[in-house]
């Protein structure tokens, strides 16, 4: 009887190869097993031959193993290791920011499915993170663990969270903003930060990216001919007047007054509805194409966060101060936006390349009730489910993307497949730079980011190409 074991099959020949291929000797075969309990201390682990271990399956009297003729000089097996040998850690319970249906709460579920085998006995609850959502973290006080974006409950001040949630635009890929943050530096920049502004306890680890965001909706009638015009200086003009529900280090960029000069104004996880109607809102950022589809139109009028699916638009109290009570009364008080008149669509977008980041935000005291290999397999799962999860999100996109093109264009709309015209564009990139070394000359918190961003692109030739 092994009793509860950690084991690490190692299948070596103890004896060198010939150079010839003539037959070999037998071999043996060595198993070594570690108890559970000596994992960190000096003792060394048992050895066992193979025809000594008794139990059925590998038991067999009698008889030695022969290999015959084998051309490689060792051979190293690891076994996947069943949920008993991962019995170390406590009970994990965890809530969410976003609903499961929601593109964000795919990629978050998908995370904890991944570490259940890991970690064991897991219970998980439904987005409604309250106010002091940290503090019952720490104290494990119903919860000990979340997952959401970089910043949820108090974590970060904004322009540190967005920055972890999203990068810069212009700057990292999503491949580099997953490389960055948790291979060179990153990952321990947020912690010490986030230890700096709630206090230690807390244990934060990136674990999920969404797909790419997009070009926004934008309001039909408020562009020339129902598209973003081509010259700079009308569109600068269009951007003057009009407010722009943009999120992000994006928002922050095209606010700024030496480049589009836009009122941005974001209202985190609240639907975006109570405001559509004002005239003075030109267009509206959400989430992927695949969110968009979601929440704009299969689900329209549907809260980002909100855990009850039955959320009424007509309500008497207002979110946006621009957009009075009981403005939104109508025989269908969910209408999908291109009947809200944002009928014009940009496939690409710039202000969130990467989209968003989501963290494993976890007591400290039960991260430490795991076992080293179980925090490194919960690291490389974390890695693994932010590149597979991206990449779950792309594939889906383009039968969102068509799905919308079809309802826009039916409704007399515009569905551009492209990113914004290159003036524009051109012209926020060369915004960025000025902007964003200025942030970090002034916010010294930002500027330790912004530094090891840069020391990232220094050492990688492939960085920003």
């Amino acid at each position: 009887m092994l009793g509860k074991v950690n084991i690490h099959f190692v299948i070596k020949l103890l004896t060198p190869f010939s150079a010839s291929k003539a037959p070999l000797k037998n071999r043996h075969i060595i198993i070594h097993i570690q108890r559970n309990r000596d994992r960190l201390d000096s003792r060394r682990p048992s050895c066992f031959k193979l025809d000594q271990l008794r139990t059925p399956e590998v038991q067999h009297k009698g008889e030695e193993f022969m290999f015959g003729k084998i051309s490689l000089m060792t051979l190293i097996l690891t076994a996947a290791l069943p949920q008993w040998a991962y019995s170390e850690c406590g009970p994990l319970t965890v809530q969410y920011q976003f609903r499961a249906e929601h593109p964000n709460g795919v990629v978050a579920t998908g995370f904890i499915d991944a570490i259940k085998p890991v970690v064991g006995n897991v219970t998980e609850l439904g987005p409604a993170l309250p106010a002091d959502v940290l503090t019952k973290v720490k104290n494990a006080d119903g919860i000990n663990a979340i997952v959401g974006l970089p910043g949820v409950g108090g974590q970060l001040p904004s322009l540190l969270a967005d920055t972890y949630n999203s990068g810069l635009p212009f700057y990292f890929t999503s491949q580099q903003h997953i490389s960055w943050l948790l291979n060179h530096g990153g990952m321990e920049l947020q912690q010490a930060q986030t230890d700096a502004t709630v206090g230690p306890g807390l244990v934060v680890i990136p674990a999920t990216l969404s797909a790419s965001e997009h070009g926004l909706f934008f309001r039909t009638a408020s562009l020339p001919d129902g598209v973003l015009p081509e010259d700079l200086t009308t569109a600068l003009a269009i951007f003057d007047e009009a407010d722009v529900r943009l999120f992000g280090n994006g928002g922050r960029l095209a606010g700024d007054p030496s480049c589009l000069d836009i009122d941005q104004f974001a209202i985190a996880g609240q639907t975006p509805y109570q405001f559509m109607m004002d005239d003075l809102v030109l267009a509206v950022d959400f989430t992927t194409p695949v969110g968009d589809l979601l929440d704009f139109f299969d689900e329209a009028g549907m809260n980002l966060q909100n855990s009850d699916p039955t959320w009424i638009c007509d309500t008497t109290e207002p979110i946006n101060p621009l957009v009075p009570a009981n403005n939104m009364s109508s025989p269908d008080p969910c209408p999908d936006v291109a009947e809200l008149g944002y009928k014009t669509f940009y496939s690409e977008g710039w202000h969130q390349n990467i989209g968003n980041t989501q963290n494993f935000i976890v007591d400290a005291d039960w991260w430490s009730s795991c076992t080293p290999k179980q925090q490194n397999a919960i690291l490389r799962i974390a890695k693994t489910n932010m590149l597979n999860g991206r990449a779950g999100e792309l594939s889906q996109t383009p039968v969102a993307l068509k799905e919308i093109e079809g309802r826009i264009n039916a409704q007399g709309g515009h569905f551009v497949k492209g990113p914004w015209p290159s003036a524009i564009l051109d012209h926020l990139a060369e915004c960025a730079g000025p902007f964003f070394s200025n942030l970090a000359s002034t916010n010294a918190d930002f500027g330790d980011i912004f530094q090891s961003m840069n020391d990232y692109i220094e050492y990688n030739p492939n960085a920003n190409k």
